[in-house]
């Protein structure tokens, strides 16, 4: 599993949102999953750590922002089909 920090975009009651989450991708590199709640407070054990943690952080700024809503929508139509073949399949 790799995973790293993505800026989401979302709209909440009409108001422009932007959040950091940490992005789970598969052995395909497709995103699976992101963090319920966005990251608001890096940490580490050692000044190193958490000069590591804030790089990572700050990565996220190098890729494309991404839709949150669209993200939940294509989680749930993913979750929607794999449940469809169990289904399916244990006929």
């Amino acid at each position: 599993m790799t995973w790293n920090y993505r800026i989401l975009y979302t709209e909440i009651n009409g108001e422009e949102e932007y959040c950091i989450h940490e992005v789970y991708y598969d052995e395909n590199m497709n995103i699976y999953a992101i963090s319920e709640d966005e990251t608001y407070f890096p940490g580490g054990s050692t000044i190193e750590e958490l000069k590591t943690e804030m790089y990572n952080m700050f990565s996220a700024f190098e890729n494309p922002v991404l839709n949150k809503k669209s993200l939940l929508n294509d989680f749930e139509k993913r979750r929607r089909s794999i449940a469809k073949k169990k289904k399916i399949d244990s006929i």
